[in-house]
Parts: structure tokens; sequence; C-alpha cells
């Protein structure tokens, strides 16, 4: 099993992206995650069954100090997510990424970690913002 963890302000979207990948659903009610969730997805690629352990941890912006490093231990990989209609949550992201570095450098190996732009249908300047997460 591969824990991945997601990581990004309160708002940002991380439940739903999760609910999204895991299990193709997206609810318009808005509900604040507590602490942390997890949900398992499995994937058959070439034959081979992978689990995934996705945790979606608590958008904890006001205090980047706040990751709970425990969810943290063990992770293969993260996912960063920002919201493209707050560029504040964008720019955050870059403040989690060194979190994660720095919790995971004191007991396990670099991880992967990507940043996934959500709520994209929201926002009528698609291009321009493209350019700057381009630069980003």
């Amino acid at each position: 099993m591969f824990k991945i963890i997601v990581i990004g302000n309160s708002a940002v979207g991380k439940t739903s992206v999760v609910n999204r990948f895991v299990g193709d659903r997206f609810d318009h009610n808005y509900k604040a995650t507590i602490a942390a969730d997890f949900q398992v997805k499995i994937l058959n690629l070439q034959g081979n069954e992978i689990r995934l352990q996705i945790w979606d941890l608590v958008g904890m912006d006001t205090n980047f100090a706040g990751i709970n490093r425990s969810f943290c231990r063990n992770a293969s990989g993260a996912i960063l997510v920002g919201d493209i209609t707050d560029e504040s949550s964008i720019l955050a992201t870059a403040e989690w990424k060194e979190q994660v570095e720095e919790i995971i450098a004191a007991h396990d190996s670099p991880i992967p970690m990507i940043l996934a732009v959500n709520k994209v249908d929201l926002c009528e300047e698609k291009e321009a913002r493209g350019l700057e997460l381009e630069q980003f």
C-alpha cells in the first residue's frame, strides 16, 4: 500500500479532489475536514493491483508549523492543492512543500510531490492564471 498525503490551505478543495479521484463523485455542499480522513483507491496497472491510501489532511493555513508530523511519516507521495481563484493558496503550496520536505527528511527518503490547481471551472481568467502558474 502506498500512502499519499493531500495538503493545502482550508477550502481549496482537497476533499473534492480526493472524492473525485477515489469514487468519481462531487458534493456541492462544503464540509470542512476535521483533523484527517483517508480513502483507499485500488488501481490495476499492467496486471498489478496497486493500493493507494490517500490521506486528506485538514487545512492549517494559519499555521504552517501545524502539519501533524505523524500523518506525513511513511508517505510515498504528496499532492499539494491550491485554489486557482485564491492566489494566496497557490503561493502557500511552496510553504507546504517545505514543511513536508522537513518532516520527511527526519525519517524517510524524499518523496515525489505534485501541484494540483483546483477550481479552474470557477475562474474566468484561466489563460492569465495559467501563465502565472507556468512561472511558479
